[in-house]
């Protein structure tokens, strides 16, 4: 009998932030199936979730037995699944899975949190991706990841530099 791999992908609602607060101190927000921002669906009845706490975001299943079992977005892939693996209830949804979904939802939440490049940005990068691209540096399939990291670093220079509306 062949196993064939979950369609893995990626659900997005709005999600308002659900932590009480009260001066420096966060509480726990409301954590259930239902508090999600990001899904992927890993069988029926089963998906990892992302979902606003403590100022981030947490991943971990949206159904669980050990409640409030999740780990902020940024953690490895690896170390978000061994923490939350006891909760996956299915023991027939492979750790496979489990990794691709933590992963698609992680690339997700970089995505929607990365700054949008000016045009002159946007142009610059574009030259200097096709520039390592034509040496072989990067394939096409490598473009996407790049793009992302441009946007980071253009990121963190406009931080490091205080400029909000572009990298001077």
């Amino acid at each position: 009998m062949t196993t064939t791999e979950p369609r893995l992908q990626i659900e997005r609602r709005d999600q308002e932030n659900l932590t009480p607060t009260a001066g420096p101190v966060m509480m726990t927000p409301p954590i259930s199936e239902d508090y999600w921002a990001y899904r992927v669906r890993v069988a029926d009845g089963q998906a990892i979730v992302a979902f606003p706490k403590f100022g981030t975001i947490g991943i971990g299943f949206a159904v669980e037995e050990d409640w409030n079992t999740n780990l902020p977005f940024d953690s490895s892939a690896e170390t978000i699944y061994e923490h939350i693996e006891h909760n996956r209830g299915d023991e027939t949804i492979a750790r496979e899975t489990c990794l691709r979904a933590i992963r698609i939802i992680q690339d997700a939440i970089k995505a929607d949190q990365a700054p949008t490049l000016s045009g002159v940005e946007a142009a610059a990068a574009r030259v200097l991706r096709d520039e390592i691209a034509a040496e072989g540096v990067i394939t096409t399939a490598d473009t996407e990841s790049f793009d992302r990291t441009v946007r980071s670093l253009v990121a963190a220079v406009r931080s490091a530099l205080g400029a909000e509306g572009g990298v001077a």
